[in-house]
């Protein structure tokens, strides 16, 4: 999981950037934080899958930011509790699929968005 250094993170604070968590689906996978919500430091997966997709670029950076995101999941649920595990991978999982399969129009939109400032 690679987190942006605190000034990369408030550079893209600077430049008009704004996480709203995990877009449509709950900001928790049973329980275990995968968003934060907002722009605090530590982004949590969520929020820096919303700034891979704010950066944006073309299909490979897109899937590169999808990988990311589920990577990021992956990585909170290994560290937390063992007995939520298996029912915390399938919702990353669904999560990821969501991300591939509906993730486009966002990465697009925020491309051109972002090119007009």
């Amino acid at each position: 999981m690679t987190f942006p250094t605190r000034e990369e993170w408030d550079s893209l604070l600077a430049s008009g950037f704004r996480s709203n968590g995990a877009t449509n689906v709950p900001d928790t996978l049973w329980g275990l934080w995968i968003a934060n919500g907002d722009d605090r430091y530590p982004p949590l997966p969520a929020d820096r899958h919303d700034a891979r997709y704010f950066v944006g670029g073309d299909e490979l950076d897109r899937l590169a930011a999808d990988l990311e995101f589920r990577d990021g999941m992956l990585e909170l649920i290994a560290a937390g509790s063992w007995w939520l595990r298996a029912l915390r991978r399938k919702r990353a999982e669904a999560y990821y699929l969501g991300v591939r399969m509906m993730g486009m129009s966002h990465f697009e939109r925020a491309w051109t968005l972002r090119g007009a400032l």
